[in-house]
C-alpha cells in the first residue's frame, strides 16, 4: 500500500519570514565590506599624502644643499598641490606646505635666526624641515640636518 503525501499550500517555498533573515544576514555581511573598503581607501590616501611630504621635504633638502653655506638665513615656506607641482603663496588649490627653518650658531650681523643676517665662517647652521597638509598645523613629516662651511 503506497501513501501518498499531501503538503499543503503553505508547506511548500520559502516563507517571508527567511527572506527577511536571509537579506538581514546579507546586508550585515555588505555593511563590513563596505567599511572595509572604507577604510582601505582612507589609508591609501594617508600613505600616498605622508609620501609626496617626505619627497617634497627631500626636495626642499636637496634645494638647501645645492645653495650650500650661503642658503639664507631664517623661515621660508613652499607650496604645493597634490600633484607636486609649486605654487606661489595665496593661490587655490594648495595641498601641501613645506616649512624652511635655517638657523645659525653665530652670525657677522643681523639677528641669529632672522632673514639677512650673515654667518660666520665656522658657525654650524641649522636646517629643519617640515611639510604638512593646508590648514593642518601638525606636520606629516619633519627632518632636519646641519650645514658647515664644508657642506651638509
Amino acid at each position: 500500500m503506497i501513501r501518498r503525501v499531501r503538503h499543503r499550500q503553505s508547506e511548500r517555498g520559502v516563507s517571508f519570514i527567511e527572506i527577511l533573515i536571509a537579506t538581514l544576514i546579507l546586508s550585515i555581511g555588505v555593511m563590513g565590506l563596505v567599511h572595509l573598503w572604507t577604510f582601505s581607501f582612507r589609508t591609501t590616501v594617508s600613505s600616498d599624502e605622508l609620501s609626496l611630504s617626505y619627497n617634497l621635504a627631500g626636495q626642499v633638502m636637496e634645494q638647501v644643499h645645492i645653495s650650500g653655506f650661503n642658503a639664507a638665513e631664517g623661515t621660508s615656506y613652499k607650496y604645493y598641490d597634490g600633484l607636486a607641482n609649486a605654487l606661489s603663496a595665496g593661490t587655490t588649490g594648495i595641498k601641501f606646505v613645506v616649512k624652511t627653518i635655517i638657523t645659525s650658531s653665530a652670525v657677522t650681523s643681523g639677528t641669529i635666526g632672522v632673514a639677512g643676517a650673515v654667518p660666520t665662517s665656522t658657525a654650524i647652521r641649522t636646517v629643519a624641515i617640515s611639510a604638512r597638509k593646508n590648514g593642518v598645523d601638525a606636520p606629516l613629516y619633519s627632518t632636519s640636518t646641519y650645514l658647515t662651511k664644508g657642506g651638509i
